[in-house]
């Protein structure tokens, strides 16, 4: 089976990442200690904590499945995520956001800080975590640091790739030259925007990125960019790299597949977003009929699969996990071949995210129960041992 990385610009979600403390100007590195946190909190998830005992492959940098709807990552001890703390404000630039970690094996779930002894209360948050926006599609462990999207001083215009460290940050590649007609048109009266990544993603010797409408690679050894590929004439929403062709959805439900060798793209669907591949199947979401599709390559036969269902969903050892668009919210585990549904989980009122990486047997999702309670939830591929831990109480009301 090809290798896969999926996308969601953050055209379709406005969160903060890699959060920070004000007072401070480090940044976290992946192998930072943070058990001088002095949090009640921690203590209490650290005696809480039930084992998740993940399978670990082979890592050298996180593939990315989901970005937008899933702002976590990978390396070979921790899933790194953010978690909605609830607002400052009545607007939706206003909502705070937590870094925690979880550890693969001992299941520990701790707050992540870059000012020792930070205990992130509901009393202290606005004051010590930032409220910067789009960050989030470029949240990716590469070995033992993160690279993410870096912004200018008024953290406006991302359009930067960095590497942040607990030694500062440091810029590995900045776009100053890709831009269309669409980002010259749209940004007209906000001009230095038009250069911003939307996304990008690692893989082997190339950096896949991203724009508004618009994709390219750069080589990692030489961090210089390779021929820009004018997909659309609207922001992209989503999609997935499968090979060396990416196929992408657009704000207004067209799908395009784009070949990074030939350069060339077409247009193979209509009213359909999110697409998926797996082993040469392509899956798509119909939003008017609240269904995922399955299609050839080529955006033929396009066919129901599965109805009454949310847009989020990806495919891991032959099983579609997905929602369903009911009142909890429900993750099912779909099996390709049989077409057998379980439930995995049905325990909370809404779910944010659910995704894995190419490394790990597990898969990870996190929702909200009916007290505002952040849940994590996680099973192994083939949906056994479930595992799941509530934040009781924290941070969650603004």
């Amino acid at each position: 089976m090809k290798r896969t990385i999926c996308i969601l610009t953050a055209a379709a979600l406005s969160l903060s990442l890699l959060a920070s403390c004000k007072s401070s100007e480090t940044y976290i590195s992946v192998d930072d200690d943070y058990s001088v946190l002095d949090s009640s909190l921690a203590e209490q998830m650290q005696q809480e904590a039930v084992p998740l005992n993940t399978k670990i492959s082979d890592y050298s940098y996180d593939k990315k499945y989901e970005m937008a709807a899933c702002p976590f990552t990978f390396d070979d001890k921790y899933m790194y995520c953010l978690i909605p703390i609830g607002f400052v404000g009545d607007q939706i630039d206003d909502q705070r956001f937590q870094r925690y970690k979880v550890d693969l094996q001992t299941g520990e779930t701790k707050p992540m800080c870059d000012v020792p002894g930070c205990t992130h209360d509901a009393n202290t948050f606005p004051n010590c975590i930032n409220n910067t926006l789009g960050n989030v599609n470029g949240f990716t462990a590469v070995g033992n640091v993160f690279w993410c999207l870096d912004s200018d001083k008024d953290e406006i215009n991302y359009n930067a790739i960095a590497q942040r460290t607990s030694g500062g940050k440091s810029r590995l590649f900045e776009n100053t030259t890709f831009c269309t007609e669409f980002e010259e048109e749209f940004h007209r009266l906000t001009p230095r925007e038009k250069y911003s990544i939307s996304d990008f993603f690692v893989r082997d010797d190339l950096i896949y990125v991203v724009g508004e409408s618009y994709i390219y690679r750069i080589d990692r050894s030489s961090m210089k960019a390779q021929d820009l590929i004018d997909v659309c004439d609207s922001r992209i929403t989503g999609g997935m790299l499968y090979g060396e062709k990416m196929y992408l959805s657009d704000d207004v439900g067209e799908v395009f597949v784009a070949d990074f060798e030939s350069t060339n793209v077409q247009k193979i669907a209509d009213k359909m977003y999110s697409p998926r591949v797996y082993d040469d199947v392509l899956y798509l979401y119909d939003s008017e009929k609240k269904a995922i599709c399955k299609a050839e390559l080529d955006g033929s036969s396009i066919t129901p699969l599965i109805e009454n269902c949310q847009n989020k969903m990806f495919v891991k050892g032959g099983k579609m996990f997905y929602l369903k668009d009911d009142a909890n919210s429900s993750l099912i585990s779909y099996d390709l071949e049989s077409g057998k549904e379980t439930v995995i989980y049905d325990e909370w009122n809404s779910c944010s995210f659910i995704g894995t990486a190419d490394h790990i047997d597990r898969i990870f999702a996190l929702g909200t129960d009916s007290s505002g309670n952040s849940v994590f939830v996680s099973v192994r591929a083939d949906g056994s041992d479930l595992w799941t831990n509530t934040l009781n109480g924290f941070d969650n009301a603004g």
